[in-house]
């Protein structure tokens, strides 16, 4: 998890990272820790999209896009 977040970080100090271009800020710190944790739950565990969605407080949209990037 933290190896994760460390190469995040690095991508966007090197401009690697693509940007967003719409209204909504990425998810930073303790909201990108919950996404990635969440993702980790469908994977490993088997959970739905929209269950994890619903349990953790972040659109199910919101997560598929980050695990498809």
């Amino acid at each position: 998890m933290d190896d994760v977040l460390i190469e995040l970080m690095a991508m966007t100090a090197d401009g690697t990272r693509p940007t967003r271009s719409g209204p909504k800020p990425a998810l930073a710190g303790a909201a990108l820790r919950k996404a990635i944790m969440s993702i980790w739950c469908v994977c490993f565990c088997g959970m739905r999209w929209r269950a994890i969605g619903l349990l953790s407080g972040i659109p199910f949209g919101t997560l598929y896009s980050l695990f498809a990037r």
